[in-house]
């Protein structure tokens, strides 16, 4: 009895592996048909134009919060004068 619940316990591991694996295997080939769609014969060049992308999309986010809030400070007066030189970028997401 005990090596028959032992035998069934390491079959449904197995079967969970061979699933996992399955997946796997599944996106894999979904990731490097969508990287040949893109004229790209490497999943890593596409992971680095992906990366590049969502760089892109986070500067553009930083950008235009940072559009909208020089609109807001310009009409306040007490910012009159500031020298906006003196403040250190060093660290930031921006360029």
């Amino acid at each position: 009895e005990n090596q028959l619940e032992n035998a069934e316990e390491q079959l449904r591991n197995a079967a969970a592996e061979v699933g996992c694996l399955r997946k796997q295997k599944r996106l894999w080939f979904e990731r490097m048909m969508k990287a040949i769609r893109r004229g790209l014969f490497s999943v890593k060049k596409l992971e680095c134009e992906e990366a590049e992308k969502k760089r892109a999309c986070v500067a553009a986010e930083v950008q235009a919060v940072v559009a909208e809030e020089s609109v807001i400070i310009a009409r306040d007066s007490s910012f009159e004068g500031f020298n906006w030189n003196s403040v250190d970028l060093r660290g930031s997401m921006i360029d």
